[in-house]
């Protein structure tokens, strides 16, 4: 190997750079067994698709389900309908869910809507991901959960949900909400231009991602606001959310270091 020269310090140099990304790579492999902070970042074009085949939720890529509610002066809810799509009424091969947003979604509003930290079983919607439950400071994993952004406009924070849903899966976690101002609802008009982000401190982040490197995300949210008296829709479904951009870059910037250092040694 070359050690002196110009040409060799040109090589021992970047070797060393690929030598100091490969170590952060190595410590990012095996720290994935400790809780790790992960940026969730999605536009609103996203809680707008939908799978229009009828394979089970867990092996749809958007599963989604639309609820419809009737609310009482007092707040109370009463679900009226529910329709998914994982089901064919009409056996014509296009899930009751897509026949529903094939004349419904275009002039859907979310008014409000809310992710969930707690794994969701495979053999249901599949979200794999699971926020710390508490981290001592807060209950429920309040503080797991933090910078979060929106629109101009919109309001958000973290609800201490204490309340449960499939035990033990993700019973009492806390969860991050958005709320649209009135008039500047998510629209899928608008949806493109509607970014939203928030930072989770992931419990499982050696097993929260798919293959691919992608996240799946559950979201549910409704066309009004909330606790409004009458009827009310809720959209609930799954979001595939990108690979890490920070990985993603660094895959690349090896890839083109590689290729530089090939170069220069062609060259020398």
């Amino acid at each position: 190997m070359e050690t002196s020269g110009s040409g060799g310090m040109i090589n021992m140099r970047y070797l060393g750079i690929l030598a100091t990304i490969a170590v952060c790579l190595a410590v990012t492999a095996t720290a994935g067994a400790t809780p790790q902070w992960y940026t969730i970042s999605f536009s609103g074009t996203a809680m707008f698709n939908y799978t229009a085949t009828t394979a089970p939720l867990y092996n749809q890529d958007a599963p989604r389900r639309l609820r419809t509610w009737s609310t009482d002066l007092a707040g109370n809810h009463t679900l009226l309908s529910s329709t998914w799509s994982d089901t064919d009424t009409n056996s014509n091969g296009t899930n009751d869910f897509a026949e529903w947003a094939a004349g419904n979604l275009a002039s859907y509003q979310f008014s409000y809507f809310n992710l969930i930290g707690g794994t969701i079983p495979a053999n249901y919607w599949d979200q794999p991901y699971r926020a710390v439950p508490s981290t001592g400071v807060s209950p429920f994993g309040v503080d797991s959960w933090r910078n979060q952004t929106m629109p101009t406009g919109w309001t958000g924070g973290i609800v201490q949900a204490n309340q449960g849903y499939q035990a033990p899966a993700y019973d009492n976690y806390a969860f991050p909400v958005w709320r649209a101002p009135v008039g500047g609802e998510l629209t899928l008009a608008n949806a493109a231009s509607m970014q939203f982000s928030v930072e989770v401190l992931m419990e499982n982040y050696d097993t929260a991602f798919e293959p691919d490197g992608t996240l799946r995300v559950w979201f549910g949210g409704f066309n009004t606001p909330q606790d409004t008296p009458g009827a009310s829709s809720e959209i609930s479904g799954v979001m595939v959310i990108p690979e890490p951009v920070t990985m993603a870059g660094l895959m690349m910037g090896i890839g083109g270091l590689v290729t530089y250092v090939r170069k220069r040694r062609m060259a020398v």
